[in-house]
C-alpha cells in the first residue's frame, strides 16, 4: 500500500481479490477513500520517481521469498519515495513458526518440527502439506538478514 501525504491513498496488490475487496471497504467509508487501488508488481512501481510520501510495505518481503526480489521491492519503494519521505516494511520474526507451534501444540508433530528446523536455518518457511494453519511458503527474517 502506498499512501501520499495522508490526503491521497493509493493501494497495489498482486492479488485481483485484495483490490476487489480494497474497493469495496474504501466505497463504504467515503471519508478517506482510495485515490486507486489496482493489481501492481511492487518490483516495479507505477509511480514516477520521489513522488510518494510514505511507502508501507506489508506483506511483501515475507511473501517475496527470493533474496533478489526483495531487493528489487525495496528499490522500488525508495525510487518512488519523496526526499524525507517514509518507508515502512513488515516482517515475520525467524521465530514465528517455533511460537506458533508451541502455541498451538503443531511442535509435537514431526513433520512440523522440521518446518521449524528449516524456518530456523535458512529463513525459507515451506508448508508441504494442505494443513492452511501451518502457513504459506515465505520468507522468515532475522536480525542478522
Amino acid at each position: 500500500m502506498v499512501i501520499h501525504q495522508g490526503l491521497q491513498h493509493s493501494l497495489v496488490d498482486p492479488v485481483d481479490l485484495h483490490v476487489k475487496e480494497a474497493l469495496q471497504h474504501s466505497a463504504r467509508q467515503p471519508r478517506h477513500p482510495l485515490k486507486s487501488a489496482r493489481v501492481e508488481d511492487a518490483r516495479k512501481l507505477p509511480w514516477p520517481d520521489k513522488s510518494i510520501d510514505v511507502v508501507l510495505l506489508l506483506g511483501l518481503l515475507y511473501h517475496l521469498v527470493k533474496p533478489s526480489d526483495r531487493l528489487k521491492a525495496l528499490r522500488e519503494a525508495f525510487r518512488v519515495l519523496f526526499p524525507g519521505g517514509i518507508v515502512v516494511a513488515a516482517g515475520i520474526s525467524r521465530y514465528a513458526s517455533v511460537l506458533d507451534g508451541m502455541l498451538h501444540h503443531f511442535l509435537k508433530n514431526p513433520r512440523f518440527a522440521r518446518i521449524v528446523e528449516r524456518d530456523l536455518r535458512t529463513g525459507r518457511h515451506e508448508n508441504p502439506t494442505d494443513y492452511p494453519p501451518w502457513f504459506t511458503t515465505a520468507y522468515f527474517t532475522s536480525p542478522m538478514n
